[in-house]
């Protein structure tokens, strides 16, 4: 079956400033040129057992040791796009056996928070897909831990002065976590109500839009302190 794309053109755009009938090709923009951040999104689920998780919260570990990286090079006044995310490398692709070994230390230190272990399993125990705003949800909760596992690190490495003030708790959201026993009584509250999708709406979307605010907020602060240092 053929299919057909319909879009709606200027006159302009067809015969004046890009000549697209002459030259019979239309512009599309690229995700990040579109002003509707729903554009192009896709619903996609997280699945997986215990590996599969430890391996997505070793990935992303990943991309935050090389935004700290980047961060301790270029310094504050210097903004990191979002390219520079190494989404699709891995712990394989850093580029000398002293940076692989650098990274290995900072993951077994991640990995030996027994708090992080429990919240590991008990995610991969979840009965139902895990979607966006949840997946988000976890990933917050081991962030500080993180960032602690790789500043620790690089100060043992002697790549960055010993910090006068370290994060003792660093890990008490996924501690707490656990105390509260907050997947457990997740994964009762879908199955007796059965309406997952609800649940979640209400308990992830304001984190996550909390959290989108924030970053609206520092963003913009920083542009008005850049703008100061002008």
């Amino acid at each position: 079956m053929e299919k057909k794309f319909y879009r709606f053109r200027p006159i302009n755009r067809l015969i004046s400033d890009f000549k697209e009938l002459e030259n019979q090709s239309i512009y599309f923009a690229s995700p990040s040129q579109l002003n509707d951040p729903m554009e192009g999104f896709r619903d996609l689920v997280w699945n997986g057992d215990h590996i599969v998780w430890s391996n997505l919260f070793k990935h992303y570990l990943l991309c935050t040791e090389r935004l700290c990286a980047l961060l301790m090079l270029t310094g504050e006044g210097h903004e990191i796009p979002q390219e520079n995310i190494v989404l699709l490398t891995c712990e394989a692709d850093l580029p000398t056996p002293m940076y692989k070994e650098l990274f290995k230390r900072i993951t077994q230190a991640f990995f030996a928070d027994p708090d992080l272990v429990k919240l590991i399993q008990k995610i991969s125990e979840r009965s139902t897909p895990v979607r966006r705003d949840e997946r988000c949800f976890y990933l917050t909760a081991i962030h500080p831990l993180a960032i602690e596992s790789i500043q620790n690190e690089y100060e043992n490495s002697h790549l960055t002065p010993e910090r006068k003030h370290k994060d003792d708790k660093a890990g008490a959201i996924i501690a707490n976590l656990i105390k509260s026993d907050f997947i457990g009584k997740l994964e009762n509250s879908i199955n007796q109500s059965k309406s997952e999708d609800l649940i979640a709406e209400f308990l992830f979307l304001p984190q996550r839009k909390s959290n989108e605010q924030i970053d609206i907020i520092l963003h913009h602060n920083g542009t008005i302190d850049s703008d100061k240092k002008k």
